[in-house]
């Protein structure tokens, strides 16, 4: 609930204050004590920790004190913590809004940008809605029907073209 809450005050604070960009990075695995760790081996603060604004959340699994990045995702992008391995819906399977979604409804341009493939779990929870994420077509079919603007990413494992080509097929 807190995070809901979190995630409503950022979009009361977007459209209140006349905030023109917003740029949510994550660092997939990557939390304080890593960003501290590469702040001493390189000998200065990190130019992202000198920002005016930084956020931290807790986003341990529901099912688990070890999470992995469908959970994690979920739980920064809605708000909403849920098992290891699904993203964008409850441990239940009720389908969570995103702070995407949300934002895009009220006419935010959305864009992703990863190294990782743009159907991998952590940039999937942007958009995405599946009990395994694995299912990295049903992401892929979900990334083309999102009010997404701009997606870019690494790996080539799934096409984003082929899956596009087969729903213009069905039609």
């Amino acid at each position: 609930m807190k995070k809901l809450l979190l995630g409503l005050f950022m979009l009361i604070a977007l459209f209140s204050f006349a905030v023109t960009n917003v740029i949510y990075m994550v660092g997939d695995g990557m939390g304080i004590n890593q960003a501290l760790l590469a702040s001493y081996i390189e000998g200065r603060i990190l130019n992202f920790l000198r920002t005016q604004n930084i956020g931290i959340v807790t986003n341990y699994s529901a099912n688990s004190n070890v999470t992995d990045s469908a959970a994690a995702g979920t739980a920064l992008f809605s708000g909403f913590k849920t098992n290891n391995g699904m993203i964008g819906m409850l441990p239940d399977g009720t389908i969570v809004p995103t702070i995407a979604e949300i934002a895009a409804k009220q006419g935010v341009k959305i864009g992703i940008i990863s190294t990782s493939r743009i159907t991998h779990a952590t940039p999937g929870a942007v958009y995405g809605h599946v009990k395994s994420r694995k299912d990295e077509n049903t992401l892929a079919e979900q990334l083309v029907n999102s009010p997404i603007t701009v997606a870019f990413g690494g790996g080539g494992e799934i096409s984003l073209q082929q899956v596009a080509k087969e729903k213009m097929e069905k039609i």
